[in-house]
């Protein structure tokens, strides 16, 4: 006999129930809400949100964060609910992870916020950072996911593999520094239409690519989101994605460059 997990609120309507009709029929009752309640935990999309420090509290004391962005995004969706915690190095990024391991909801995206360099994510090694998000997606909850909002950690591809080497099936990052306010409006875009896909889509690659294209279609490709090598949006992102069961990873960019732009937008025009 399936176990059936309620809540305090669900448990005193039960009792109420069971006070004005038989036993059997409360019971029956009771085991349709629940199953109720977990097909809608299990269709809903978790956004958890990791975030370091951006700026030093003399230059910035109220502390700008991507957080209120992005929980707005849930707010907006019917199936999207955010969770917050903050990390600050390689260990209390692990404690974080912890934590969102007793979350109902069985489908995950990571979204990683931190000052970033080719090689490191706030004060950690960024291939640490993704050992640690491998081992918990493999060992304790699935992470479908991970948007890495991160100057130039997506251009280190050894972070990037290893994110995948878990059971996540795909990862977001930029291989270049990009604008604090431009990067947030292109993960909330990508967040919104992750939180639209529905349950199942990161199986599929090709849909992953489709849902990713469908999220940038509606910014210019030229626009100056990064700097110095690769200052275009066009140039500046990348997507990694692993297909259900397979275990080599794919540069996917290009792909969501075809579907979002299949006919580019003039680069824009600067005034003097």
């Amino acid at each position: 006999m399936n176990r059936i997990d309620i809540d305090d609120k669900t448990f005193r309507q039960f009792e109420d129930y069971r006070a004005d009709e038989d036993g059997s029929r409360a019971l029956g009752r009771l085991i349709r809400f629940s199953a109720k309640k977990q097909q809608e935990e299990a269709e809903r999309l978790a956004i958890v949100i990791l975030e370091a420090h951006w700026f030093d509290l003399d230059d910035n004391p109220g502390q700008a964060s991507n957080a209120p962005f992005l929980e707005g995004v849930c707010r907006l969706a019917d199936n999207a609910k955010s969770y917050r915690l903050n990390f600050y190095d390689a260990n209390s990024f692990g404690h974080a992870l912890d934590a969102i391991a007793t979350i109902s909801e069985t489908r995950i995206i990571l979204y990683i916020g931190a000052h970033g360099s080719k090689a490191k994510v706030a004060a950690a090694h960024a291939t640490t950072l993704m050992k640690k998000v491998a081992d918990f997606s493999r060992k304790k909850k699935k992470i479908e996911g991970i948007v890495l909002s991160s100057c130039l950690a997506g251009g280190h591809d050894p972070a990037m593999v290893e994110a995948l080497s878990g059971s996540s099936n795909w990862i977001f990052g930029y291989r270049t520094a990009v604008d604090f306010l431009g990067s947030i409006q292109v993960e909330s875009a990508i967040l919104a239409h992750l939180a639209a896909a529905g349950p199942g889509f990161s199986h599929s690659e090709e849909d992953v690519v489709e849902v990713f294209g469908n999220a940038l279609h509606c910014f210019n490709p030229h626009w100056e989101i990064g700097m110095k090598q690769y200052p275009r949006l066009v140039d500046a992102f990348r997507l990694i994605t692993r297909g259900k069961h397979m275990k080599n990873v794919t540069d996917r960019s290009q792909g969501v460059i075809d579907c979002a732009w299949p006919q580019p937008a003039p680069p824009v025009q600067r005034q003097p």
